[in-house]
């Protein structure tokens, strides 16, 4: 198959991480791949690099003329088959196709259903929504995205399926031989300081922890830290309460890292708890290195954890409760530990593994492809 991949750039995003899986897994497979993006973020491009794709870095931010850079790249490339990632892309290529579309179009929606009306404008999501249609088929990362979708665009739903994120199971794994809990007792957490993500409440419940005698653990927050304010960016304030508080100790913010595995490694606890999600990635990444996880009960998480079984859930809007099952994973025995670290790893394996992904994509383009 000769398969294009759009995507809005090649940052150091959970969906970036997905399309590079899929687009190199495709390509080790004998596809011929092509890659697209216009924002000029390049964290992943080495990546697609190594593998062997040279990504086609388009340069424009501006709506319709990227509308119409990417209908010319499709003319040329001829592709059988085009996937994009997350809504911007889903809305150009789906613009794109208006100028005369030969192939299969497949648009990825990571989050759009699972977080409407929370995260999206009534006139973004309208707008969205009727373009969708004029994809051949969307694929969605969480069941919780698809009941939204039955709720929000029935008609959709006959042309959709749900598909979950993949995880590296060889760069995520356990440390070998690592037993026993750090002193301190270390959460580490993998997101950006995007208000969804929750940090004001962590760095609350952080606060209540240590007033109640709970002194003896570490937060690390491994998020981008923004060089300048930004409107849904929420780490000046958690910084600011941090200070002022005195709790950086507890709570630190090195920024964002490439080497993130190497901190789940040495954590004793992965924690998630935010307000809502698509699948999150830090969450599949978590229990791949084989740690309890401590989040917050939305979207899928429900289905990839279980309360004692290999790891604590908890309301995100609630500092109470997510003191509550902080304050569980802390006083759990280690052996417990231990053995909800095994059941998450046993479940990663199962669910997140990278040829049951693939074999779904395959068989889906191939359908697709059939009815040409």
């Amino acid at each position: 198959m000769r398969i294009a991949f759009l995507i809005e750039s090649l940052g150091a995003g959970g969906a970036e991480r997905q399309m590079v899986n899929l687009a190199t897994g495709l390509f080790e497979r004998g596809h011929d791949i092509a890659v697209a993006y216009y924002d000029d973020r390049q964290f992943f491009r080495p990546m697609l690099e190594e593998a062997g794709i040279e990504p086609v870095f388009l340069n424009e931010l501006r709506t319709f003329s990227r509308v119409r850079k990417v209908a010319g790249w499709l003319k040329s490339y001829k592709p059988d088959l085009v996937q994009s990632y997350l809504r911007g892309s889903n809305l150009t290529a789906e613009w794109a196709s208006v100028f005369g579309k030969r192939y299969k179009l497949v648009v990825s929606e990571r989050s759009m259903y699972g977080w409407y009306p929370y995260q999206i404008s009534k006139y973004g999501f309208a707008h969205q929504n009727v373009m969708n249609h004029v994809a051949d088929w969307m694929v969605l990362n969480s069941h919780h995205s698809m009941e939204n979708l039955k709720k929000y665009a029935p008609l959709m739903v006959q042309k959709a399926s749900v598909i979950w994120n993949i995880a590296d199971l060889e760069t995520f794994r356990p440390l070998p031989g690592k037993k026993d809990r750090g002193k301190p007792f270390r959460f580490v957490a993998v997101s950006s300081y995007h208000r969804c993500k929750n940090a004001p409440r962590v760095a609350g419940a952080v606060r209540r922890l240590v007033e109640d005698g709970y002194t003896e653990f570490k937060v690390t927050w491994l998020g981008r830290i923004p060089e300048k304010p930004e409107p849904e960016d929420e780490y000046r304030k958690v910084d600011t309460y941090l200070k002022r508080h005195d709790l950086s100790r507890y709570f630190e913010t090195p920024g964002r890292q490439s080497n993130v595995h190497e901190y789940l490694q040495k954590a004793d606890a992965l924690l998630h708890v935010t307000k809502f999600e698509g699948l999150p990635n830090a969450v599949v990444e978590g229990m791949a290195s084989g740690l309890p996880i401590v989040a917050s009960r939305v979207s899928d998480v429900p289905r990839m954890v279980t309360n004692g079984e290999n790891g604590f859930l908890c309301d995100a809007y609630d500092v109470d409760s997510i003191v509550a099952v902080m304050k569980s994973c802390m006083d759990s025995e280690q052996e417990d530990l231990v053995r909800m670290g095994r059941v998450s790893r046993q479940r990663a394996e199962r669910m997140f593994n990278k040829e049951h992904f693939l074999d779904n994509y395959e068989n889906l383009y191939a359908r697709l492809l059939a009815f040409r």
